[in-house]
């Protein structure tokens, strides 16, 4: 008889922990609905592992890591099957148990397997899995942590890891005490069942009855539903707010994931390995999720994982991790599957501590084409590098040649499914992965953290969410900006495989260019680019933490692109991160046919694309002899096809500083015409023909075309002037016929120089200083010359002729007087800024017959004048300005008024 047993009297107290419950993730605003999930593929792991189940059973499978979760943290009851499809009393006893939950409505029973593999790896029973003594100790400790910790916090029902007596169906409560002692089986049902033991009506009622007895051991109201999201949020949370490095929530950020994350429905699903393996099997799209919640670069994803299947319409991303008990990588966890598996000699056979072969044989059988950063043998000898990949004997048999699988980083998201071939027909199960692809043929994981996703967007500047960079100085603030903007390449990379997923990719097309060949060149070359109009990803140029300035691009294709002769792959090479690539295709027999380059897209996200095009005959292009010319004056430059008489069509002249000039082939010669604007100096040229109908391309050695400077002349003409007005001295400097005559000239006249530029004409005006005293002066005129144009020079002579003066002011000074003398002001005024007048002034006065003469002295262009003794009356005066060295006399002027000499 089954040994079955029984705990009442739970109701009320459950229904209170349930309510209290922090895992039931209230309290969130509400967000906008995501589309409908409908894509992925739909794996029912229950219906297809047990016979006896259909689709939607009540069953979860859950890992040692969230088993432990729900066992150690969540509130209530909750109903728990151990067993597996391996298991004979499991495919027995679980259409039962199933039968008997939805007729009571029960929703969930929580499945854990001890047997982490699905076969021997029994955390139960570590005898079979054949590691050495220290591998099945590790294993064997999670094992006995489980039962003592947990499962055996009883008064009556005991877990003694045997699969036979065990209890396999229970119902738990941590919080339970009975008389003051932990009783934590509320009811368990225990003893190995056979398909023989239950295969009549009365077998089959008398079990389902026990299996009553245990879920009914509580209202089926009061077993609680914890769900995945629950789980991964605790976790995820817990893991990074408990890390001591990370208790600064301003720099390292506060909780990762919270409820709004599930108001459309948490897609990322935590795997058993089992359920991988079974998972890897079937058929369709499946997106996957590698990494755990001890892992700090997975948290750093995952909710942006998850927000992109919720924005894609995923129904599921399937999420396992390498380390089985979500431990971490550390060499001495070897629950770590991905790491070498350590052998020690144990009764004269190597035997393994950590068993690698999971992960191995995973890889290479299931997902032989994913790429990864490090690197095994095989990828060292076509890249170079050194060997970083997972050491692993198949199925576990240390007898075995030892193998190497490529070690993928977490957290890694990639799309699956097991039909899918590239477009060359090749099988590629692994149909896209988010990883940097680098040009020089390797790739780099997106290795990054939480604070630099969440703050990927910050401008420089912002110091929250750096982390433990210090942006103060210039290379702190550069490296964290590098930090950041890999991050966000981080994320976009992932969005960019959802895209392809969800097939809202891209659609490509590629274009060669014929490489021309140099002398003496003998393997053709052909240079492929591949476009994708839309497709435009962010992506970093620097590392992350760089200490150089911040650079980003646009994403470009990525990929392999092949050249066909006919269906025989001739060539192939990566696109770079800017979408092209130079190929160097073999020596060729026949030349003057058709090849095909084909791009083979990128999973479902860039489609591929081809095109046709004629490898030609070869050609060799020469350029003739190169003479020397001068500025201003237009020539011509030849260059030969030598090997393809009769070529025609175009080629180019490239080197001038104007420009490339394009020049026209015919009979196997191109002539180029040199602009007279060509700027003077020493010019590295390169012909290169372009190819016709017959002949490829080709690009000569590089020759050197001296242009000189051009002679000019200059010529002046100068316009005299008098005293106190601008003489002016006109240049004109002569260059080459048709060419801008620019630069400087400077004149000298009298000491004084002045600068001045010339228009485009060679044209200038410099006006002489109205100061200078009349005589004649020398002038000398220097044109600079410019970096095309040689310098020249003129002399000449410039007269200054005397000025000319305002006629003389004549004012009696006060009364004057008969038969006295009186006194008269004599003003000559000059122009503002020149010199006062000087010389003399000749004065006469006449009344009738009788006239009388003086003459004075100027000073500062003014003179008091003795009156001689004057008869009464009117006299007439005039006034008259001998002159000076500067000023030409005047003519004699009247005053206005008559003098009036009083009695």
């Amino acid at each position: 008889m089954p040994n079955i047993t029984l705990r009442r009297g739970l109701a009320t107290a459950a229904a209170a922990a349930v309510a209290a419950s922090s895992l039931l993730g209230l309290g969130s605003a509400a967000q906008a609905a995501a589309p409908a999930p409908t894509l992925g593929a739909t794996v029912d792991y229950f219906d297809d592992a047990y016979t006896a189940l259909g689709a939607n059973s009540v069953f979860e499978t859950v890992t040692i890591e969230r088993f432990e979760y729900i066992l150690k943290n969540v509130t209530g009851n909750v109903a728990f099957f151990i067993g597996d499809p391996g298991t004979v009393s499991s495919q027995a006893t679980i259409g039962h148990i199933q039968k008997v939950a939805k007729d009571r409505g029960i929703d969930r029973i929580y499945n854990f397997t001890p047997k982490l593999d699905g076969g021997s790896l029994d955390v139960w029973d570590v005898d079979g899995a054949g590691l050495n003594a220290t591998g099945r100790a590790y294993f064997a400790a999670r094992g006995d942590q489980l039962i003592n910790d947990y499962l055996n916090k009883d008064v009556q029902t005991r877990f003694a890891k045997n699969e036979s007596s065990d209890p396999y169906l229970f119902v738990y409560n941590k919080d339970r005490t009975v008389d003051g002692q932990e009783d934590r089986i509320v009811a368990a049902l225990s003893g190995a069942k056979t398909v023989a033991d239950l295969d009549t009506d009365a077998e089959a009622t008398a079990y389902e009855n026990q299996v009553k007895d245990v879920l009914g051991a509580v209202p089926a109201d009061d077993l609680v539903t914890t769900t995945n999201f629950e789980f991964q949020r605790a976790e995820v949370n817990r893991r990074h707010s408990t890390t001591p490095s990370y208790s600064d929530a301003t720099r390292y950020g506060a909780d990762i994931l919270d409820v709004a994350d599930a108001t459309d429905g948490f897609r990322v699903q935590t795997l058993t390995y089992p359920e991988l393996v079974h998972l890897l099997q079937q058929p369709g799209d499946i997106p996957i999720l590698f990494g755990g919640t001890w892992c700090h670069n997975t948290r750093a994803i995952i909710k942006f994982v998850n927000a992109d299947a919720q924005k894609y319409g995923v129904k599921t991303v399937y999420n396992f991790d390498f380390s089985l008990f979500s431990t971490s990588n550390g060499g001495s966890n070897y629950d770590h599957i991905r790491d070498n598996p350590v052998l020690v000699e144990e009764d004269g056979v190597q035997k393994a501590t950590r068993p690698s072969h999971l992960y191995g044989d995973l890889i290479n059988t299931y997902l032989p084409n994913a790429v990864t950063q490090y690197r095994t043998a095989a990828d060292v000898a076509e890249l170079g590098g050194s060997v970083n990949a997972v050491s692993y004997y198949p199925g576990g048999d240390t007898s075995k040649e030892p193998k190497q699988a490529r070690k993928i980083q977490v957290g890694h998201f990639l799309t699956y499914n097991k039909d899918h071939k590239d477009a060359e027909g090749t099988p590629a199960p692994v149909v896209d992965q988010a990883i940097r692809q680098n040009d020089d043929g390797g790739h780099t994981e997106h290795m990054t953290e939480w604070w630099f996703t969440a703050g990927r967007d910050l401008p420089a500047g912002d110091g929250t969410l750096r982390g433990a960079a210090n942006p103060a100085s210039e290379a702190g603030s550069n490296q964290l900006q590098n930090q950041r903007a890999f991050a966000k390449e981080a994320i976009d990379e992932i969005d960019t495989v959802f895209k392809g997923f969800a097939d809202q990719g891209f659609s490509t097309t590629t274009s060669v260019t014929e490489v021309p060949a140099r002398e003496g060149a003998t393997d053709p070359a052909i240079d492929i680019s591949v476009a994708a109009p839309g497709h435009a990803p962010f992506i970093s140029l620097n590392t992350a933490g760089a200490n150089a300035a911040p650079s980003s691009a646009a994403g470009k294709p990525r990929g392999t692109v092949a050249v066909l002769d006919g269906s025989t792959k001739i060539a192939q090479a990566r696109l770079k991160r800017d979408g092209t690539v130079r190929i160097t295709l073999p020596a060729q027999t026949a030349r003057s046919k058709s090849y095909t380059v084909r791009y083979l897209g990128r999973g479902n996200v860039l489609s591929s694309s081809q095109v046709t095009f004629l490898l030609r005959e070869p050609s060799a292009t020469t350029l003739g002899e190169l003479r020397s010319r001068v500025f201003g004056v237009d020539g011509t430059v030849t260059a030969t096809v030598t090997t393809a008489k009769g070529a025609t069509g175009t080629a180019t002249l490239t080197g001038l500083p104007g420009g490339d000039v394009t020049g026209t082939v015919k009979d196997g010669t191109g002539t180029f015409s040199v602009p007279a604007s060509t700027p003077a100096g020493v010019h590295s040229v390169t012909a290169t023909y372009l190819g016709d109908g017959a002949f490829g391309p080709s690009t000569s050695q590089s020759g050197t075309l001296t242009i000189t400077k051009a002679p000019t002349s200059l010529v002046t003409s100068v316009t005299g002037a008098p005293y106190g007005t601008f003489a002016s001295v006109g240049i004109r400097v002569a260059g080459p016929a048709g060419q801008p005559t620019t630069g400087q000239v400077t004149v000298t006249v009298g000491g004084t120089t002045q600068t001045v530029p010339v228009d485009g004409a060679g044209r200038a005006t410099v006006s002489v200083p109205r100061t200078l005293a009349p005589k004649t002066y020398a002038v000398t005129a220097v044109y600079s010359g410019t970096s095309n144009l040689i310098a020249s020079s003129a002399f000449t002579r410039v007269t200054v002729t005397k000025g000319a003066t305002k006629a003389p002011a004549f004012a009696a000074k006060g009364s004057v007087k008969a038969k006295k003398k009186g006194k008269a002001s004599i003003n000559v005024s000059t122009p503002a800024g020149l010199a006062k007048a000087t010389g003399k002034v000749k004065i006469q006065l006449k009344k009738g017959s009788t006239t009388k003469k003086v003459t004075v002295t100027l000073k500062n262009g003014r003179a008091t004048v003795s009156l001689p003794k004057l008869a009464k009356g009117a006299w007439k005066v005039k006034a008259t300005y001998l002159g000076d060295a500067n000023y030409a006399p005047t003519r004699t002027v009247s005053i206005a008024k008559k003098l009036k000499v009083k009695a």
